[in-house]
């Protein structure tokens, strides 16, 4: 670039980012870095701190990005030539937020992964919370589908539930179509309450799997034949406990 040149660089969108956007986004990223360090941030505080300084991070220095940086470092193996502007002497966005947090980059990550599942609303009812809401509890509330958030967010900060667990437990769309009362014998109850956390936990499993496109793509044949065989375990032990269920039990009723 010529000496006296306006800066530009290429934001993640694809577009030119120029020097007023630049010194904006320099600005933020220096105030949000201020601001950490100033304050004790809430587990749910953390989260969407971590979040903004990515994007910012990441507009500013797109080339940063792992996918970017790969593909620059491909080029250079092969002896092709790579854009100058693009070769950042800037660390990866984990990396420099771990030297600045003093986290662990898998720590930095999982608070980034739970602040883009929360919901806004869920957000907001939590942030009313009287004490701040355990990382833990923030997890197990971004696995539930967006109603879910926003029921159990308000019974946790209203003190009517302790726990996510206890919600689950209670949740009434699970018994609705049973005949469970006050009078069922507890070693039937328990089976179906098992059977329930059982099906929940495939289900959030199932949609989390399904989130992580990106990490499909870097699986070895090894790793998709492994996933393959645990699948059809599962899909064969679903499949025999239904013929049970149906074949037996209902039959002999």
């Amino acid at each position: 670039m010529p000496l006296g040149a306006p800066d530009a660089r290429e934001s993640t969108t694809g577009s030119m980012l120029h020097v007023s956007e630049l010194d904006g986004l320099t600005a933020r990223l220096a105030e949000l870095d201020e601001n950490f360090a100033r304050t004790n941030l809430s587990p749910l505080e953390l989260g969407d701190f971590l979040k903004q300084r990515k994007e910012i991070y990441e507009e500013l220095y797109p080339e940063t990005k792992a996918g970017v940086a790969q593909a620059i470092g491909r080029s250079k193996a092969k002896g092709k030539s790579t854009d100058c502007n693009l070769q950042s002497k800037k660390k990866p966005f984990i990396e420099d937020t771990a030297d600045l947090t003093g986290q662990h980059p898998s720590t930095i990550s999982r608070h980034i992964k739970v602040a883009s599942e929360l919901t806004p609303e869920a957000k907001e009812i939590l942030m009313g919370a009287a004490k701040p809401v355990p990382h833990s509890t923030l997890s197990k509330i971004s696995k539930l589908e967006p109603k879910q958030q926003k029921e159990v967010s308000s019974l946790l900060v209203s003190g009517e539930i302790k726990s996510v667990d206890e919600y689950l437990a209670g949740k009434k769309d699970w018994h609705e179509d049973n005949d469970l009362s006050p009078e069922t014998p507890g070693d039937i109850t328990a089976l179906i309450m098992g059977m329930a956390y059982f099906t929940d936990g495939i289900n959030n499993n199932v949609k989390a799997f399904l989130k992580r496109e990106d990490t499909f793509r870097k699986l070895s044949r090894g790793n998709v034949w492994y996933l393959v065989k645990m699948l059809d375990t599962v899909e064969r032990s679903v499949k025999t406990l239904g013929n049970l269920v149906t074949d037996c039990l209902l039959e002999s009723k």
